[in-house]
């Protein structure tokens, strides 16, 4: 039975490590033994200890008390189904053998493998062992690896497309590729070695190996190369029949001249090379070590090469495919944001003006105002199943913006409390908010901590009993999980049995809840799942028949800020608070300038300021028209669409800033595109407020009342 293969892994990531172990014992039936290191240095000094070990026992001199070298203790040992660090000679000592091989990450946080190897190699041509370079996943330069090459590594893997069959494959190549040349060197130290062992040696390897004399020309040119010796893998490797006492012109004729003269290059200087080429009239790739052989002015040359044809294509198809996934994502992404846009736009019509309708003077009679019910709470339903499904969407593709930030929960439960508490007094639900420690912080988006706390909040008072109540409250995790802050939203519904928790979180699945009269879409759990999963933390539920059911989530506990800092801004697409519009203030005829280029929404915004007899409208269907417009006519307020071809919203809003007359009346964003990323860029670009279309017909009025009061205010303070 032969020895296990005695290997040394030096790379800063755990999970590397075992998965190149498990890879290694998957794709090979020899035995290992593994030694790991985390840093370069931990692992010069595993070699070096090995080393000292390895010295003593071969001077024979005292050992350990137990019969064994100080670097017993550092060696792990490991074969199939056996767990890392299983020690299998309990009951002998274990003879030291250097290491067969390393592995070597590229990236180490102390230093990178080329500093390992010019230490390995210090004072000496070449390391004590094979070495592998494993790469990330990215790969590495072009010309980083001839470097490792000449740095003294035998071969160098990237992570992104190893398999075991193909690091077995390298590992392997790699010692039997290190002992070749180390037995090379023994020889022609020792003058010479037998035919014998010298041809079985040469006929034993797998990689294809031929010693080729180079033809030059009068003017001592490489022109063309002859074999003198092939071994019996050379026509395997090469393809190539019959090749010995022929040259390369008449094996292939229109060979590329690369190969003469790289390998002429090696005859004359004597540096050995290390290449990977194509030779396109052969349509193979080929992995070369040739160096210099005998006496440099018979011009041999030795090369080993392996054809990684096959290697070169996978690689290929992985980039063909990575890129291919790209742009896949790219037009996914492009279609939600113009799926969201096309979606919200023919809403906004159809909502904003039923909700003009419902308002309307005289009133609407009893059976319309039953039906611009059903059509406003239909819209706004089919609003929120748009917003759901793109949101799920961008999570599923890996597009979702999150904006983590270490924040305090007190105003998201004050939020939230607001926005829940009509629909709590609808069905009598008592809402109760236990606000936390302002001292604790979670590492968290702000915006989707209050999704995923409005979502609950919701779910907590439609399914519940009549006069029921719903408590949130936040508690420093359990010990399995600390380091985390917990949120319950607690009920007094009427539970969950095991069959329904264990589907909770399936998406599209109400749990039967699809007769109940409420309205859902069965995405609202899977989106919190997904969100609170996001931003590091986790969520659940306890809950039984008749005894109600409380949701919880999870999130980490961030460092509490420095009593000198402020809480971060929390950015909303609702302006600050300003004083009331005055009676005084109201009586004043207030332009309003609304750009947009949709007759549709400019003839609902038209009728909404209708009602409203002390505003007097303009309308502008490009930027350059409003820009215009607000130069010449200084309205108290500009409602901007920011969507319109041509000069774009912000180009136009930084021309008014810069304008003197027009930098002080405020702007307010109107748009389609509602995600939140899209929301805060506006609002850090300057925009007073940012409406979202459909537009609260309630929300947008009191939007436009604090905008014309902040530019009261700011015309009273510029003309006084």
């Amino acid at each position: 039975m032969s020895r296990p293969l005695n290997i040394l892994l030096i790379d800063d990531n755990p999970d590397d490590r075992a998965d190149f172990r498990q890879k290694l014992l998957r794709g090979s039936s020899r035995r290992y033994h593994f030694t790991e290191a985390e840093l370069g240095l931990d692992g010069l000094a595993r070699v070096h200890a090995q080393q000292l070990a390895m010295a003593q026992f071969m001077n024979d001199q005292p050992l350990n008390a137990d019969g064994t070298g100080d670097a017993h203790h550092d060696c792990n040992t490991e074969e199939p189904g056996d767990p890392q660090g299983a020690n299998h000679n309990d009951q002998s000592p274990r003879i030291y053998t250097p290491f067969d091989c390393i592995l070597l990450d590229y990236h180490l946080p102390d230093m990178n493998a080329l500093a390992v190897l010019a230490a390995l190699c210090k004072d000496k041509p070449t390391p004590p062992c094979p070495i592998v370079v494993i790469t990330g996943w990215d790969g590495i330069d072009s010309a980083d690896g001839p470097k490792l090459l000449r740095a003294g590594a035998q071969d160098y893997i990237g992570k992104s497309w190893t398999t075991a069959e193909s690091l077995t494959r390298v590992l392997e190549n790699s010692i039997e590729r290190f002992n070749l040349l180390a037995s090379r060197q023994a020889a022609e130290s020792a003058l010479r070695v037998s035919e014998l062992r010298y041809r079985t040696l040469f006929n034993s390897i797998d990689e294809g190996y031929c010693i080729v004399e180079i033809i030059s020309d009068e003017s001592g040119q490489a022109v063309d190369y002859r074999y003198l010796e092939v071994s019996q893998s050379f026509e395997k490797q090469s393809g190539l029949v019959n090749a010995q006492n022929k040259t390369i012109r008449q094996m292939v004729p229109d060979i590329e001249a690369y190969w003469i003269e790289r390998f002429g290059q090696v005859a004359k200087t004597g540096v050995a090379a290390r290449f990977e080429n194509l030779a396109r009239p052969m349509k193979r790739w080929f992995d070369v070590y040739a160096f210099g052989f005998g006496d440099p002015q018979n011009k041999q040359v030795a090369c080993l090469f392996n054809d990684i044809t096959q290697r070169k294509h996978s690689e290929k198809n992985l980039l063909d495919a990575m890129s291919s996934a790209d742009k896949a994502n790219r037009a996914k992404s492009e279609f939600l944001a113009n799926m969201s846009h096309e979606l919200r736009t023919p809403l906004n019509a159809i909502l904003g003006f039923a909700q003009l309708m419902e308002a309307a003077k005289p009133e609407p009679s009893a059976i319309q105002k039953q039906s611009l019910g059903h059509i406003i709470t239909s819209g706004w339903y089919l609003l929120g199943l748009i917003n759901e499904t793109l949101d799920m969407a961008a999570v599923e593709s890996g597009h979702l913006h999150m904006q983590a930030q270490a924040m305090a929960l007190n105003e998201v439960f004050k939020e939230c409390a607001e926005l829940a508490a009509p629909l709590a007094q609808k069905q009598s639900i008592t809402l109760s908010f236990t606000a936390p420690d302002q001292s604790l912080l979670v590492t968290a988006d702000r915006i989707r901590v209050k999704q995923v706390l409005i979502n609950l909040l919701s779910n907590a008072i439609k399914y519940n009993q009549v006069s029921g109540t719903v408590t949130v409250a936040c508690s420093a995790a359990t010990a399995s999980q600390p380091g985390r802050l917990r949120i319950d939203v607690r009920d007094t519904g009427a539970g969950l049995n095991a069959e329904q928790t264990a589907q909770l979180f399936m998406p599209f699945n109400r749990l039967g809840q699809e007769a109940s009269g409420q309205q859902g879409t069965g995405i609202g759990l899977v989106m919190c799942k997904r969100l609170v999963e996001l931003m590091g933390g986790s969520i659940g539920v306890q809950s039984a028949p008749g005894e109600g059911s409380c949701f919880w989530f999870e999130l980490p506990l961030a460092t509490p800020l420095p009593a000198t800092l402020s809480q971060p801004a929390l950015h909303t697409a609702k302006p600050p608070a300003t004083k009331p519009v005055s009676t005084k203030e109201r009586q004043t005829l207030s332009t309003v300038l609304h750009i947009d280029d949709d007759p549709v929404h400019l003839q609902l915004i038209e009728q909404l300021l209708a009602h409203r007899p002390n505003h007097r409208l303009l309308s502008a269907t490009h930027n350059g028209l409003g820009i215009e417009f607000a130069q010449a006519h200084l309205p108290a307020v500009i409602l901007m669409d920011i969507d319109l071809p041509g000069i774009s919203a912000l180009d136009a809003l930084k021309t008014l800033r810069a304008d003197a007359s027009t930098a002080h009346i405020p702007v307010i964003a109107m748009s389609a595109h509602a995600q939140p990323h899209t929301v805060q860029v506006g609002l850090a670009a300057g925009f007073f407020s940012y409406v979202t279309k459909p537009i609260r017909v309630g929300d947008f009025l009191n939007t436009l009342d604090d905008a014309l009061a902040v530019s009261n205010q700011k015309s009273v303070k510029l003309f006084a």
